[in-house]
């Protein structure tokens, strides 16, 4: 998980001790309260700015998949 993350037995990732509405599923950085990436192809993959400008991919997420930004 990424800094300051902790995944507690029911599955929701924490952050700071609250549980993140959002995450990226590459670096887990908590991205509730930022813009972030939702791929239009995977049902459920959000990005973080900077890994989404890296290129990150994971199983079966590309980077060149069709995206939206949510803000």
């Amino acid at each position: 998980n990424g800094a300051g993350a902790e995944e507690p037995e029911d599955g929701l990732l924490l952050v700071g001790g609250k549980p993140g509405l959002y995450h990226c599923n590459y670096c887990m950085r908590d991205i509730s309260t930022t813009v972030r990436i939702k791929c239009a192809e995977c049902k459920d993959w959000d990005s973080c700015v900077d890994c989404f400008c890296a290129g990150a991919e994971l199983s079966g997420h590309k980077a060149y998949h069709p995206y939206r930004v949510v803000d």
